[in-house]
This record gives C-alpha cells, sequence and structure tokens, in this order.
C-alpha cells in the first residue's frame, strides 16, 4: 500500500498544479492578447497610410508600410492576419508582402517621392 501524503507535500503539489493551471491561462490570455493587439495596430496603420498617401507624405508612406509588414510577420499565426492573407488570394504572409512592397513602391512613384 502507498503511504497517504503528508499535508506539506500535497500542498506543494497543489501549488504546482495550480501555478500551471494559471501559467497555461496566463499563456493563452497573452497571444490572444497578442493578436488583437495586431489586428488593432493593422487596422490603425492601415487608415494612416490612406491618411499619408492622400497628404502626400513620403516618408510616413515608407514608414508606415515598414511598420506593417512587421506587424503580418509578428502575427502571420493569428487568425485575423491569416484570414486578411487568404482573402487578399495569396497563401502565405511572405507572399502578400512582397504584393505590398511592389504596392508601396507604386505608391511612392505615384507621389513622385
Amino acid at each position: 500500500m502507498s503511504k497517504p501524503l503528508n499535508k506539506v507535500t500535497s500542498s506543494f503539489i497543489f501549488s504546482l498544479i495550480a501555478a500551471s493551471l494559471i501559467f497555461s491561462l496566463d499563456s493563452c490570455k497573452e497571444e490572444e492578447v497578442s493578436c488583437s493587439s495586431i489586428e488593432f495596430q493593422l487596422q490603425n496603420t492601415n487608415r494612416d497610410l490612406l491618411q499619408a498617401a492622400f497628404d502626400e507624405d513620403c516618408e510616413e508612406v515608407s514608414r508606415l508600410f515598414s511598420k506593417m509588414f512587421s506587424l503580418l510577420r509578428q502575427g502571420k499565426n493569428c487568425e485575423y492576419v491569416t484570414n486578411l492573407v487568404a482573402d487578399e488570394g495569396y497563401s502565405d504572409v511572405e507572399s502578400y508582402i512582397d504584393y505590398l512592397e511592389d504596392e508601396r513602391d507604386r505608391i511612392l512613384d505615384a507621389l513622385s517621392c
């Protein structure tokens, strides 16, 4: 027969289980927050990019496209980004970024930057 766990041992095991559950839940929340943050930032960047192009602000257009590329790469596993890429007809983030780089160059040329 096995020995019953003493109070200290059972308390320690319970603490480990509780800590691992909290860590798991926090990890899920961090990932979720990260993806929602990326979605929010991409939406704001897109809005700001349209304004910068309208204002013919070449430096801001370049900066915002770079920011968008970074956000897309960071969020490549986020549902919002994967849906965005698929909706635009691309199978992966890097192909979509290649397209956006060409688009950026066309916009900058049109603005005579």
